[in-house]
């Protein structure tokens, strides 16, 4: 189910309005379901110092944390809270135990989002788009209540 869930997002359009599911052969859709993506040590230890500025946006397989330009929007879905650890490795345990569970499987075009909120992480899988407009026109569809604007550092509401 969490599989068909993540394909159906793949067609999410981008600012342009193109349609992504199209560039995808089923071959290639199997493929990025079939090898979860485990995070390593030292991407979990970036994502933990990212930390303490208050969020992480991380891109796996790219290696790009907290981009400086778009808007980041999350799937809806996929978002889980846990409790909050303080060691790398232990982060490292939790988040890749996220991403089996979601079927992650390292999709350039996703980041993994997680920022802390009373004493609890927030975990969710988050896609960037560049135009404002269409961030919150797609947030607005994913249920969400705000996307968060990478450049001001800061969230903006869908309502």
């Amino acid at each position: 189910m969490r599989k068909h869930h993540l394909v159906k997002h793949l067609a999410l359009t981008t600012g342009r309005g193109t349609d992504v599911l199209n560039r995808y052969t089923v071959i290639e859709l199997r493929k990025m379901f079939d090898n979860p993506y485990e995070l390593s040590y030292d991407e979990c230890r970036n994502i933990n110092v990212a930390l303490r500025s208050g969020g992480a946006s991380y891109r796996p397989l790219t290696g790009e944390l907290n981009t400086e330009f778009g808007y980041m929007v999350a799937v809806e879905g996929f978002g889980k809270i846990i409790p909050r650890v303080w060691a790398s490795e232990d982060l490292r345990l939790v988040l890749n135990q996220w991403l089996k569970e979601i079927s992650y499987t390292g999709d350039s075009r996703y980041f993994i989002g997680i920022w802390e909120h009373e004493n609890q992480y927030h975990l969710d899988l988050s896609q960037r788009c560049i135009d404002l407009e269409a961030a919150i026109i797609a947030g607005k569809q994913r249920n969400q209540l705000a996307i968060y604007d990478c450049k001001n550092k800061k969230d903006i509401s869908t309502k």
